[in-house]
């Protein structure tokens, strides 16, 4: 994926309130069930 494409994502997902930017390049995600989400699923190696 190119990084135009990439801001694309980006971009939509901040407008929808799914992440916020935190700095230059760095995004966090606005909701903490999201968060905790991605963590289970980050540390069972869960690729689904």
């Amino acid at each position: 994926m190119d990084t135009n494409y990439a801001g694309v994502y980006r971009h939509r997902l901040i407008r929808v309130g799914m992440i916020v930017a935190t700095g230059r390049g760095r995004i966090d995600l606005a909701h903490d069930a999201a968060r905790e989400w991605l963590r289970q699923k980050t540390l069972s190696g869960s690729t689904t």
